[in-house]
């Protein structure tokens, strides 16, 4: 995403040591002891705890980047009739910055959970585009001509704008499970690994379900 990641948005962290120390992060771990700046002379020990669920220490305070609201907000759901032509398409977006806050991909299991069970598609992409006015219409026009090189088809942003407003933040899970079982590939395979990524996961999972049939 434009953005980055959420763990980029964490400036500083105040953390409590299994041994009871209380370590300070970024600039807060400086003489003056401000909180403005991350990355400070040494190691980037807010990098190093974020995400650690808490095996490295507790965190007790963190101070986060704060960003002005989008003056306009624009959602896509585009479908794509391959894996390969998912992956492509999303490389593309992701290296041209043209989502700005989200970029979720689903394969047909969870599309056809979530959207309707008849979708002969093999994926699609929740794709959420934000900023002024100009900008987010400029972007959507980027987007579309990305879809259509690589063979895809745009739903409209009503689907991606319902579950980006939703409550449930594992909606995607929750529709996959419809068909009782869940494989995620995020932060886990690069992009050109996620076909064979979903081939595999479908094999073990048809394999599994045989043997419990059994």
């Amino acid at each position: 995403a434009e953005f980055g990641n959420y763990s980029e948005q964490v400036i500083c962290l105040e953390v409590v040591l299994p041994n009871g120390e209380v370590l300070r992060t970024g600039s807060d771990s400086t003489v003056s002891g401000t909180k403005v700046e991350r990355y400070v002379n040494g190691p980037d020990l807010t990098g190093l705890f974020c995400g650690s669920q808490g095996f490295l220490g507790i965190i007790t305070e963190a101070t986060l980047k704060c960003l002005p609201a989008p003056e306009k907000v624009d959602f896509s759901t585009p479908v794509f009739g391959t894996l390969e032509q998912l992956t492509r398409a999303s490389m593309a977006i992701t290296r041209d910055r043209l989502a700005s806050s989200a970029v979720s991909m689903a394969g047909k299991r969870t599309m056809q959970g979530l959207v309707n069970p008849e979708m002969p598609q093999e994926g699609m992409i929740f794709i959420v585009l934000q900023g002024r006015e100009e900008e987010v219409a400029y972007k959507k026009k980027l987007l579309d001509k990305v879809i259509a090189d690589h063979g895809g088809m745009d739903l409209g942003g009503q689907i991606t704008k319902e579950q980006y407003f939703d409550q449930d933040l594992f909606w995607p899970i929750s529709a996959a499970l419809k068909f009782g079982r869940y494989a995620a590939g995020c932060n886990i395979v690069p992009y050109t690994w996620l076909p064979a990524f979903i081939d595999r996961a479908e094999k073990f999972f048809w394999q599994d379900h045989l043997a419990e049939s059994q």
